[in-house]
């Protein structure tokens, strides 16, 4: 029995250890794009998961930024190795965490977004929903996933 026991008890510990992910930290300024080769966005799967109407500007410029980034030509980048890898992208209060596999490829994304403005749209709503109040503070969290797409 204690045998038993111990197997699961490893057996546990083992599918924790499995998969390994390089770290990269990534300061951006969005007026200077971040290793994007040419023009064109290298996660446009990602980039056009998001509804333009309901994302401010400041939020899609960030997201574009993080949709060229091409992990390939990173330092951490290694070809020989299949491994997932994370990257940071911090811009003032903004934090988006994206993780890209082996292709470079987006496979999950959280995003965070402090003080930003509120589109027009949802603005307009909550405006309409609660007459005499205003906003004191606003903070988006995005969570992106490649096979479900986007939850705000």
């Amino acid at each position: 029995m204690k045998t038993f026991v111990l197997g699961l008890i490893f057996l546990g510990f083992t599918n924790l250890l499995h998969a390994q992910n390089d770290l990269a930290y990534v300061k951006v300024d969005i007026e200077e794009p971040v290793m994007s080769s040419n023009n064109y966005l290298v996660n446009s799967k990602y980039y056009d998961a998001f509804d333009n109407k309901i994302a401010s500007g400041h939020v899609r410029e960030f997201q574009k930024v993080v949709a060229k980034y091409d992990i390939k030509r990173s330092d951490i980048y290694s070809s020989n190795s299949k491994s997932n890898y994370t990257v940071v992208f911090e811009e003032g209060e903004n934090k988006i965490q994206a993780e890209y596999d082996q292709d470079g490829r987006i496979v999950k994304c959280t995003e965070l977004f402090k003080d930003i403005r509120l589109p027009y749209v949802i603005s307009s709503d909550i405006s309409k929903q609660y007459p005499g109040w205003a906003f004191d503070a606003v903070e988006c969290n995005i969570t992106y996933d490649n096979n479900n797409n986007q939850q705000v």
